[in-house]
């Protein structure tokens, strides 16, 4: 299987990590590789990155998140957001994703047939940090069919700003991330904000980048 779907196969954000930033500020997540049932309900894998994380209650009530699959560079697709910083505080409610995938991989994704569902909350205060990110992604591919995996994300910490980027020096984690610095990019504006995260490829191509759009729900 050529390139073995790694960098679009989202499924494996259940087996990602979230680690240093490329030189855009956006923060790179290893995508791993392809399970080998990944043309069935790979269900919720087991967790091995991370101690068991305890963010607490919901700050607020998150609304349903729905993500979609576009593709980005070459003569057919469209361009992806910059990340230009901004105010992070408060408690941002996501209710969308954008995964941009790379132009060179439309011969192994239909982006139009596939879709992801979930929650995302991000609480930032002045030094600290929690979020929580639910998502059921389900990908239809070229190659091996239907592909889906639940993933939950669970961290909290300290953290701070360098301009786009936030740091997050997570004190715990749960889900499929494992080191303990995160490196998400940011962009807000008028209580509405954007968080950028890049899926690397292992085979050395262009990264995939999911943008989650949300909003300010308090300070």
């Amino acid at each position: 299987m050529t390139r073995e779907l790694s960098v679009i196969v989202l499924a494996s954000l259940a087996g990602s990590s979230l680690g240093c930033g490329d030189d855009d500020g956006r923060a790179p997540v290893d995508a791993g590789t392809m399970p080998p049932d990944a043309g069935s309900d790979a269900g919720s894998a087991g967790t091995d990155a991370g101690p068991e994380c305890d963010v607490g209650e919901a700050p607020i009530d998150p609304p349903a998140l729905t993500g979609s699959f576009v593709f980005y560079g070459g003569d057919g697709g469209t361009g992806v957001p910059v990340p230009t910083g901004g105010d992070p505080t408060g408690i941002w409610a996501f209710d969308a994703a954008t995964f941009y995938v790379p132009e060179d991989r439309r011969d192994q994704l239909d982006a139009d047939a596939s879709h992801a569902e979930g929650e995302a909350w991000l609480e930032v205060g002045a030094t600290e940090f929690r979020l929580s990110f639910f998502f059921d992604v389900r990908l239809e591919t070229l190659v091996v069919g239907t592909v889906r995996r639940p993933t939950t994300y669970l961290a909290l910490g300290t953290y701070t700003a360098d301009g786009p980027t936030l740091m997050f020096d997570a004190e715990c984690l749960d889900g499929r991330m494992s080191g303990g610095m995160l490196m998400i990019s940011f962009s807000e504006s008028e209580g509405r904000g954007q968080l950028f995260i890049d899926v690397d490829s292992t085979d050395g191509g262009d990264p995939t980048v999911m943008v989650l759009d949300g909003t300010r729900t308090a300070l």
